[in-house]
């Protein structure tokens, strides 16, 4: 990383960032596959195979939210893993499961946690370059995107490097170094969001450093492989994005994504099940996410109904982290006293409305067993928490 100002964000793509922070449809349903899987693997394998084929709309450079499918593709790895019998397996039907979510790949955005769902296997060395071949003839497909190809830039070129080492002097190797030039060739080249080409923000930085990785390949390979020259990744346009309101990422949020992802995943590649959540470690990293939610403060500029929000937000990661019992209870506690305590504006009513229908239908999806969500939430919530909690059970007979 050269060096210089910290690296900038735009503003906006940060806030839709903790806006987009897992309740979407495709993370809800994936979270129910994940909960069943480690109860019933062939039932979670038909909930998977039920879901809708996953959209991933083409952003604009005015678009902020960036879809986050990271969940889906930790999820499928997992099914591909635990999911399939030992004679299956055998069959290599785990296999060609993944085939499918990797034939599926259409956008940017999926590249960087596919690589991640293939490094996370444990496949026979014809299985893996095979899948591997594959990855890449879906590098060198997909249309341009330039808001989504730069969102997570700088952890795709990491992963597919780490993908390369894995099947390195093979034919499949060399066709995924030749797929991943395309990529990024096609979309450097292309229209750009005019923030992405300003020193001042990140991306400029990550394109350098990704383009730079490559060529060091290249260069040491050499032919048929050839470096990415100055003139191939000059834009055609350039294309005016979100505007010059840069801040750094907060600190306070970089600290709460690393627990998250501690509590999710250690310091694995897959998710921690429920036994290896039972520890007196675990279960201390838990409460310090807990209080350091409670303990938000409100960055300059943003409104005590964003904090709020925000706060709901985490605790819906928190659902998702917590195994079942007095860990998820105590969130569900967390978030009613919260909202019980908050003033919600009338003009707001719809907007929260959907906010905590998503939680309640994340949380009952998570639920084995035991009193509903929405009962819990119905009895223990205020007016509004109440009121969305009885139609959503309505809405479930």
């Amino acid at each position: 990383m050269p060096d210089g100002p910290a690296p900038k964000i735009p503003k906006r793509f940060i806030k839709a960032s903790q806006i987009n922070s897992g309740l979407d449809r495709l993370t809800l349903q994936t979270s129910a596959v994940a909960a069943m899987l480690s109860i019933d693997p062939p039932e979670a394998r038909k909930l998977f195979e039920r879901m809708s084929p996953r959209q991933i709309p083409s952003l604009a450079c005015s678009d902020a939210l960036i879809p986050n499918v990271h969940v889906y593709f930790q999820t499928a790895g997992a099914l591909a893993k635990r999911g399939f019998s030992p004679q299956e397996q055998q069959k290599r039907e785990h296999v060609q499961f993944l085939r499918g979510v990797i034939l599926a790949i259409a956008s940017p955005i999926e590249v960087e946690p596919a690589a991640q769902m293939l490094l996370s296997q444990q496949l026979r060395p014809e299985e893996l370059t095979s899948l591997v071949g594959l990855y890449a003839q879906r590098l060198e497909t997909i249309v341009p995107d330039n808001r989504a190809f730069f969102a997570n830039l700088e952890a795709a070129g990491e992963q597919a490097m780490k993908l390369a080492d894995e099947i390195v002097g093979t034919g499949p190797g060399l066709a995924l170094l030749k797929g991943w030039r395309t990529y990024l060739v096609t979309n450097l080249r292309s229209a750009r969001c005019e923030e992405t080409g300003d020193p001042a923000f990140v991306y400029a930085r990550w394109s350098t450093k990704v383009v730079e990785g490559f060529n060091r390949r290249a260069r040491a390979i050499g032919s048929p492989l050839s470096a990415i020259e100055s003139e191939e990744v000059r834009p055609d346009k350039v294309i005016a994005g979100l505007g010059n309101d840069a801040v750094s990422r907060s600190p306070q949020d970089e600290d709460l994504s690393k627990q998250w992802f501690a509590l999710m995943f250690g310091d694995q590649r897959q998710s921690l099940s429920d036994e290896k959540k039972n520890t007196s470690e675990w279960k201390a990293l838990f409460s310090a996410f807990i209080n350091s939610v409670e303990s938000l403060e409100p960055p300059p500029g943003e409104s005590s109904t964003d904090l709020i929000r925000h706060k709901c937000e985490l605790l819906s990661q928190a659902v998702m982290a917590a195994p079942p019992g007095l860990d998820r209870d105590k969130v569900l506690d967390r978030y009613v006293s919260l909202l019980n305590v908050s003033n919600i504006q009338p003009e707001l009513v719809s907007e929260w409305y959907n906010e905590i229908r998503n939680f309640i239908r994340l949380s009952q999806a998570l639920a084995n067993s035991g009193t509903p969500v929405a009962q819990k939430l119905r009895e223990k919530g205020n007016s509004l928490i109440s009121l969305v909690a009885s139609i959503d059970e309505l809405e479930l007979r």
